[in-house]
């Protein structure tokens, strides 16, 4: 039987350590993130795609209802009135085809191209800029303990260590800060990215199959 893997999960305790096991936890996270965006907009440029031609079919099926509602007596000549009544009726029947189609269409593009969308242009983006401000506060701190440990070790003034203290302290403040941040978004990410796929996938096959249900 299917099985769902596990998640994977960053322990925010480790944030405060930035231990060599967690750097290449967060390394192998990260290394998903990308392909997984190339491909989720694929997806969702397939699935506009495919909501523009469902909306082009319900659009044609709309003016077939429009021109066989458009029938009159004078169409077959007035002693034919049985065409022009069977014809209306007919027109009735493709409207609510029309309806129905109209309501698939509906259904692909709430259901599907937005809820990709908002992976896309939230979740993944959000993702993208806490991954920018965590690498650019481990680089700060970095530099800053290397600075630290330069001054400590040469006969500098007191000031000049005081600066270099204040400039580690502040440093690895906001480092722990992003990496609060950035891991604990990075573990919800590593949850949430297969319902966010999936959930919109079995939502377009659900209102198929809804679809074709009315009319059987």
């Amino acid at each position: 039987s299917f099985k769902m893997p596990t998640s994977k999960k960053v322990d925010l305790n480790d944030a405060l350590e930035d231990s060599p096991q967690t750097q290449k936890l967060v390394s192998d996270m990260e290394q998903s993130v990308n392909p997984l965006k190339e491909f989720t907009v694929q997806l969702k440029e397939a699935c506009q795609v495919l909501h523009t031609n469902q909306l082009k079919v319900s659009e044609s099926v709309n003016s077939l209802a429009k021109v066989l509602a458009s029938v009159n007596d004078q169409t077959f000549g007035q002693k034919d009135v049985f065409m022009s009544e069977a014809l209306k009726q007919l027109g009735k029947y493709v409207t609510e085809l029309h309806c129905w189609q109209d309501m698939l269409c509906t259904q692909i593009d709430h259901a599907v191209v937005q809820q990709l969308d908002s992976l896309i242009n939230n979740d993944l983006t959000r993702l993208t800029s806490l991954k920018e401000a965590f690498h650019t506060a481990r680089t700060d701190h970095d530099q800053a303990m290397v600075k630290y440990s330069r001054v400590s070790k040469k006969k500098e003034t007191e000031r000049s260590r005081f600066d270099a203290n204040s400039e580690l302290f502040s440093s690895r403040r906001r480092f722990h800060q992003s990496s609060l941040q950035y891991y604990s978004e990075l573990t919800s990410f590593d949850y949430k990215k297969r319902f966010a796929i999936l959930d919109p996938l079995l939502a377009f096959m659900h209102s198929q199959l809804a679809y074709f249900k009315m009319g059987h």
